[in-house]
């Protein structure tokens, strides 16, 4: 099952810090998204409904499973990709108003259900 993660986006972005609340496998894990100005792009944390964290401080890149920086054993079944809205999108990773409007995130239970290749390993900066 793929499903898209409610980011804001247009209208709603009226901060560029905030958390929402997202189910997987009936855990609420808590993910943070925050805009690095430095780095002119999204920043992902989640954590577990107890504050441990998964995840801290991953960029949001296109075509990148943001679970391949879960801490050891507190990795969500799946994926959790940056996607391009339309397949007509190019261009450079998700921009300060691009996250949920150009570039959506994406989970998915199973990878073999999304994608034909395996996901790409993050860019070294």
């Amino acid at each position: 099952m793929l499903r898209v993660l409610p980011t804001l986006h247009g209208e709603a972005v009226t901060t560029h810090d905030y958390e929402i609340v997202f189910p997987i496998d009936d855990v609420p894990y808590v993910m943070r998204f925050s805009f690095n100005r430095r780095m002119g792009r999204w920043v992902l944390s989640i954590r577990l409904p107890d504050g441990k964290p998964v995840v801290t401080g991953a960029p949001v890149l296109h075509d990148v499973d943001l679970f391949t920086y879960a801490a050891p054993g507190t990795r969500p079944r799946g994926l959790l990709m940056c996607i391009w809205r339309a397949d007509s999108e190019t261009g450079d990773e998700p921009g300060e108003f691009d996250l949920g409007a150009r570039s959506i995130l994406v989970q998915v239970e199973r990878p073999e259900d999304f994608l034909q290749l395996p996901p790409q390993e993050a860019r070294r900066a």
